[in-house]
């Protein structure tokens, strides 16, 4: 027989997580206080049935022992003593559940470029998008609890300026793009074909148009596929007409389902190649925008 505080100390660290929020502390106390067990070690009986108070107090028991503290990143969420200090990419994975990598340090992590980015480039959803997310992932942590009277929210974390030392760049968008978890590691990153489509998006981030061109010529064929099934979703006209120029013209591959983007093309000045330099006379008629680059 165990209490309650070292069960809950043995499940933090079993996570090897180098930090935890109080929201997931809650929910591992919550299962602990049902099963009245953990790991087939049964719980001391407790005298104060199971809520914030309770979890409140384990926090200050772990606190007390040491085992935790408050993240010096992220106000909001614990260190645990047992496990490395983490590095920038993956406590803050861990403190936003919703972001990723992306831009120019999606583009080095997966070998795509050769510069090494002086900033970490994460992507979050914006507020509404952000809240909505929220909402889904509390359902989700309720369902397996239904017959509880209070549950915690999950807070948005802000984010500083620096993390473990490295600065930090936070795009807050409306379009989240699918990410997977990184081998080895607490941190997410964009799905491959959504990491091309990041590079026509904003190349500013991704070393500039000339790079992400260069990037492109490269690697395009090598993930076509995931390129093709990326932009295809992407609901951005210009988009699908800047990587139908590179793919066509560049690259001079032909795909029909890159030929089907031709009819998002459209006469206009600020339909160009590169969003961040001014319209310049060469044109691609095909795809009607400015070779800007």
């Amino acid at each position: 027989m165990i209490s309650f505080a070292e069960a809950l100390k043995i499940a933090i660290t079993e996570l090897k997580k180098p930090i935890i929020s109080k929201f997931e502390i809650y929910y591992l106390a919550l299962g602990i206080s049902k099963n009245k067990s953990y790991n087939g070690q049964s719980i001391r009986t407790q005298r104060a049935t199971f809520g914030f108070e309770k979890n409140s107090n384990l926090i200050r028991s772990l606190s007390s022992l040491n085992f935790i503290f408050q993240d010096s990143d992220f106000k909001n969420h614990y260190r645990v003593n047992t496990e490395s200090n983490g590095n920038c990419d993956e406590v803050c994975c861990l403190a936003d559940p919703f972001c990723y990598l992306s831009h120019l340090s999606a583009m080095h992590k997966y070998g795509l470029t050769n510069r090494i980015p002086e900033i970490v480039i994460l992507t979050t959803p914006e507020s509404k998008l952000w809240n909505k997310m929220k909402k889904d992932l509390e359902e989700k942590y309720q369902k397996n609890f239904p017959d509880e009277v209070e549950y915690p929210p999950v807070k948005r974390v802000v984010f500083p300026t620096t993390v473990r030392k490295m600065k930090l760049k936070v795009i807050e968008s409306k379009f989240i793009h699918p990410s997977i978890q990184i081998r080895d590691s607490h941190a997410r990153i964009s799905e491959i074909g959504h990491t091309f489509l990041d590079m026509l998006a904003n190349p500013e981030l991704c070393g500039g148009m000339s790079h992400v061109i260069d990037v492109w010529k490269e690697n395009a064929k090598t993930y076509l596929n995931e390129i093709i099934e990326a932009v295809d979703l992407s609901p951005i006209s210009i988009i699908k007409c800047r990587a139908g120029y590179i793919i066509n013209e560049a690259l001079n591959i032909q795909n029909n389902n890159v030929n089907n983007w031709v009819k998002f093309a459209q006469r206009g000045g600020s339909r160009v190649l590169d969003p961040n330099s001014p319209y310049a006379p060469k044109f691609s008629e095909k795809w009607m925008i400015s070779i800007n680059v």
